[in-house]
């Protein structure tokens, strides 16, 4: 349980670094697989303050992403803001 919680966590940033909203779901089910291993080990419960907590996280951020804005801005000249 503990590689495949690995192997997902690694695959999550791997999207999420890439901006890809999908990798937020491959981080949640990494936390999942961590919990369930404390669970079953009976030991390690430590992870749990990490684990616990990231899935929250991880979910707000799944809802609260966006796509990049694709407006481009004209730059502030500071001589116009001065004026």
């Amino acid at each position: 349980m503990d590689w495949i919680a690995g192997t997902l966590e690694l695959i999550g940033m791997w999207k999420v670094g890439s901006k890809n909203r999908v990798g937020f779901l491959f981080n949640i089910a990494c936390c999942i697989c961590w919990i369930s291993y404390v669970i079953r080990s009976g030991n390690a419960y430590g992870i749990l303050m990490l684990a616990v907590p990231a899935t929250f996280v991880n979910i707000r951020n799944f809802i609260a992403w966006r796509p990049t804005d694709t407006h481009t801005y004209r730059s502030i000249n500071l001589k116009d803001t001065l004026l």
